[in-house]
């Protein structure tokens, strides 16, 4: 990220951010135990593609309801290819 780029500044400060509205939240919210995949993104916290898996469940005991997410880095198949004259 280019610390003086003023597109960026939105995407400095993450904390306390509230990913309730996302969509990947909110599918695994009406859906649960089934996990979601969310299209490729950009990165609130960098340059990166990334993809979100994402799941709800309960906890029996107490009752609460959680959605647990996971990023994961995300490559397209041209990104995989190797770069002409490599070998």
């Amino acid at each position: 990220m280019t610390a003086g780029d003023p597109r960026y500044l939105p995407l400095v400060n993450t904390a306390g951010g509230s990913w309730a509205g996302r969509p990947y939240f909110r599918d695994a919210r009406h859906d649960p135990g089934r996990v979601k995949v969310s299209r490729p993104y950009r990165s609130s916290t960098g340059r990166s593609m990334c993809v979100t898996l994402s799941v709800a469940d309960e906890f029996r005991q107490s009752g609460v309801h959680a959605v647990f997410c996971c990023d994961l880095l995300w490559w397209d198949a041209e990104d995989l290819r190797p770069e002409p004259g490599s070998k």
